[in-house]
């Protein structure tokens, strides 16, 4: 079973791992907010595995759905968020490092195993 850290020692933990953070919040910068997709297509239809909706206060994947614990702004279009993710009865600190490409339409989701770019769903700029 994951274990589960207080939010200082998340955020302790990620500024370890990370460069030194511009700013330390509680929630996600608004142009990183709303639906995103692996597969544009599936946009709206709830139905893509790659999908990840992007909230103030929350992250909600396919499969895991949990409270952001601490954003690491490092600039306005690279940001680390530390959610507390629970899914399939588990619990768990996941870190994400999120990038918007300058036109706010892509995100490049880097996190511990891997990356993943997603498309904006509104097809607007934030």
């Amino acid at each position: 079973m994951r274990t589960r850290l207080s939010s200082t020692a998340c955020v302790l933990a990620c500024a370890v791992t990370c460069a030194w953070p511009t700013e330390t919040r509680r929630s996600v910068p608004a142009p990183f907010r709303g639906e995103w997709e692996v597969d544009g297509r599936l946009c709206g239809t709830g139905e893509g595995d790659g999908r990840l909706v992007v909230s103030a206060g929350q992250l909600e994947f396919y499969e895991s759905i949990g409270p952001v614990r601490a954003v690491i702004v490092e600039t306005p279009l690279d940001v680390t968020v530390v959610a507390e993710l629970s899914g399939e009865g588990e619990t768990w600190l996941e870190r994400h490092r999120f990038r918007l490409s300058r036109d706010h339409r892509t995100l490049e989701d880097a996190f511990e195993g891997g990356s993943v770019t997603r498309h904006r769903c509104d097809g607007k700029a934030a």
